[in-house]
């Protein structure tokens, strides 16, 4: 009106100005509403339960305030379902002095309430202390629509306030051109689930410094619900507060989060506080979906606990949740003095590809880049980089993804896979470890292979089963097991080493290598190496192989207890086997076991061979060379030997059982020093041997060489 300078608003006694339900306020282009000081320090606020329609232009905004600016008023509220602000090309200036239990802020919606704000400012807010449980503006329940507006405030010295709260899961937010400037925290605060159950899409502002999730020294966690949807844009940064007691805040998944950055434009979780690792908690998807792509997830990695806060992954994924990574970087979760571990997966999908892990983990600490627990779990790592401190290997714990058929392929960047514990592959279930994986087993931990396992190395890419420390000391992890008539698998020019050691529910036999109770020629062994290992390198128990192709080619190296031990029901045949170098007995059959052995070397051994317990050994075209004892025999066993070369044994037989000697020979066996089974131009095993039907050597040569030839004695065929 000409003249008139603005409406004052003055309620009733510690009363605000309430728009009712039914109602519209319509207030038109250079229109100012100011609202009076209320009663007992308060300040009065605008109400809207129906629904109020402010639309300015930008020669003529609308203007809502307090008379008095440096009281300041409760601001503009919308609450309950169906109630409605528009507000365009106004200014909300001076809330923050709520009545009774109002938010301390300009614009509020709450409860079902919606507001919709374009080409306006929203500034100057009058709380005078900290507030973390509210903003400027303030959703509880509540809708936002913000486009090209402006957020400005001039606070208090001193005083924290968010630019933006949402907290209940039923809240909205959509931001698109706004600009954030002069407030205390320029940043939305996502807190007590904050849009959790809605579907949002989070994108930058000019001059905001992200989306921080959980409420500083109150709340530290974060919990996408199941029916929440949230989508976050390039640029976006996402941070973390700190909890109560210093915890580290998480942001747990139970619904979907899509984080979509581009390579120069990645989407960025970090700390408020983003100077030091270990700042923040993490990444939780507990039965939800995510899917990062480009992203940067730096500074993870601090615990929850209480009164040590402990470690938390930096990503993490549980309860049948899904899990997708590409071309992230994952960098700075440290904790000096703990165990940390980048990724966890339990019982979940994990996809990680063309990421980098970078500066994770602490030298000479067990931390790990990936840790995979839980029957259910799979696991996919591909064209991933490891710039990392720690153990460079996944660990594999509780039985990890031995759910269904799973496959370890080679890991770039990493040694390979470290097991914790004992891993059990059930009857149905096979576990196929491809060319260049390297499998390395903690104290009192191993594979117990009830189904299947496949295991077949190429020309430079050996696969390899190992202790975690690999450094050749017999005894430090359990080995590989086939146990039981539903177990069957392949080795093929693989490495055991190292073991022989008890695990939890495993005693015995022990050894790198156990074939116990099998069905008939359930397990192929070829052209592998078993080495280090206490007790015994290999057992055979209560096993049947019948065809002289299934144990073909291997060598028993370097064992403080025996190399190959056969015992119980067990009838075996064996080609091309080398036992050298083992402080008991190279090959020994006990406990009336029976075993055919075809062009076999045992050399350097305590004992070469041993039969004991009412058993038998059957040989043909064997060299014994610089045994202790060659053969030793007990009372009630057996050994039957046929085309044998005896080299220099300090005792050639041992025993009172019955040993039979069929066609022998001496002589130097002259075997390459550089391994210690090779024949050499010089040695007397060349072409004395009898036909066996066996056509290759140790080495899947051919044999005899030249064609028509005798073979020669041992395992290996020399190359004339």
């Amino acid at each position: 009106q000409v003249g008139l300078e603005a409406y004052e608003l003055y309620p009733a006694y510690l009363s605000n100005h309430i728009v009712p339900v039914g109602s519209t306020l319509t207030v038109e282009p250079g229109v100012k509403l100011l609202t009076h000081p209320g009663a007992w320090s308060t300040g009065y606020a605008i109400i809207v339960e129906g629904t109020l329609i402010a639309q300015g232009t930008e020669a003529d905004p609308i203007v809502m305030d307090g008379t008095d600016p440096a009281w300041g008023w409760g601001g503009l509220i919308v609450q309950g379902a169906g109630s409605a602000a528009t507000l365009e090309h106004t200014e909300v200036l001076h809330g923050g002095h709520p009545n009774g239990s109002n938010p301390y802020s300009n614009v509020a919606a709450l409860s079902g309430g919606r507001v919709s704000i374009s080409h306006s400012r929203i500034a100057d807010n009058v709380l005078g202390s900290s507030n973390y449980a509210s903003g400027v503006i303030h959703l509880a329940d509540g809708s936002l629509s913000l486009t090209d507006s402006t957020i400005s405030n001039t606070m208090t010295s001193g005083v924290q306030f968010y630019a933006v709260y949402a907290a209940g899961a039923n809240s909205a937010l959509e931001m698109t051109g706004n600009t954030f400037s002069g407030n205390s925290i320029n940043a939305v605060l996502l807190g007590v689930d904050g849009l959790a159950g809605t579907r949002n899409t989070l994108r930058p502002q000019t001059g905001l410094l992200g989306y921080d999730f959980g409420v500083p020294y109150s709340s530290d966690t974060y919990t996408l619900l199941p029916a929440g949807n949230l989508t976050l844009e390039p640029g976006t940064t996402v941070r973390g507060v700190v909890g109560p007691w210093n915890k580290g805040a998480i942001f747990k998944v139970q619904g979907q989060l899509n984080a979509s950055g581009t390579a120069d434009e990645p989407v960025i979780f970090q700390a408020v506080d983003d100077a030091l690792p270990a700042a923040w908690g993490g990444i939780y998807v507990n039965g939800g979906t995510a899917n990062l792509v480009y992203v940067t997830v730096r500074n993870a990695g601090r615990g929850q606990g209480y009164p040590y806060l402990g470690t938390s992954p930096s990503l993490s994924v549980d309860a049948d949740g899904h899990l997708s990574v590409y071309g992230a970087l994952i960098s700075n979760n440290q904790n000096f003095g703990w165990d940390d571990t980048t990724v966890t997966v339990d019982n979940a999908t994990a996809s990680i590809r063309n990421s980098t892990f970078s500066n994770n983990g602490n030298p000479n600490e067990k931390d790990y880049p990936v840790s995979v627990s839980g029957a259910a779990s799979k696991l996919t790592l591909s064209g991933n980089q490891f710039d990392i401190a720690g153990y460079k290997r996944v660990l594999l714990k509780n039985n990890a993804m031995t759910g269904a058929d799973f496959s370890l392929p080679r890991l770039d960047g990493l040694e390979g896979y470290e097991l914790s514990g004992k891993i059990t592959v059930p009857a149905g279930v096979t576990l196929t470890v491809q060319p260049g994986a390297k499998i390395m087993g903690g104290w009192g931990s191993g594979l117990m292979i009830n189904g299947g396992l496949v295991a077949r190395s190429k020309p430079g890419q050996e696969i390899v089963f190992t202790s975690s420390t690999d450094d050749g000391t017999p005894g430090q992890w359990a080995g590989v097991i086939f146990s039981g008539t539903g177990a069957h698998g392949v080795l093929d020019g693989v490495s055991l080493r190292c073991g022989g050691a008890a695990m939890s529910g495993y005693y015995e036999p022990l050894g790198t290598l156990i074939m116990k109770d099998l069905a008939p020629n359930a397990v192929q062994v070829l052209r592998s190496q078993i080495s280090n290992s206490e007790t015994a390198a290999w057992q055979i128990v209560n096993s049947n192989v019948t065809q002289n192709t299934i144990l073909d080619g291997n060598r028993v190296l370097s064992n403080p207890g025996d190399g190959l031990r056969i015992s119980g029901t067990s009838q075996v045949i064996l080609a091309n086997t080398v036992a050298l170098d083992t402080v008991g007995s190279g090959i020994i059959t006990q406990s009336g076991a029976q075993a055919a052995l075809l062009h076999t070397t045992l050399a350097g051994n305590t004992y070469g061979l041993s039969a004991k317990g009412s058993s038998s050994l059957t040989l043909t075209n064997t060299i014994l060379s610089q045994n202790t004892v060659g053969a030793s025999v007990d009372a009630g066993s057996t050994i039957n030997l046929s085309s044998t070369l005896w080299d220099a044994n300090t005792t050639p037989t041992l025993g009172s059982g019955t040993l039979v000697n069929t066609t022998p020979y001496s002589g130097p066996a002259a075997l390459a020093p550089s391994d210690g089974y090779h024949l050499t131009l010089y040695s007397q095993a060349l072409a004395k041997g009898q036909s066996t039907g066996i056509s290759t050597d140790v080495d899947g040569r051919s044999r005899p060489q030249p064609a028509g030839s005798s073979p020669d004695l041992g395992a290996d065929e020399f190359n004339q």
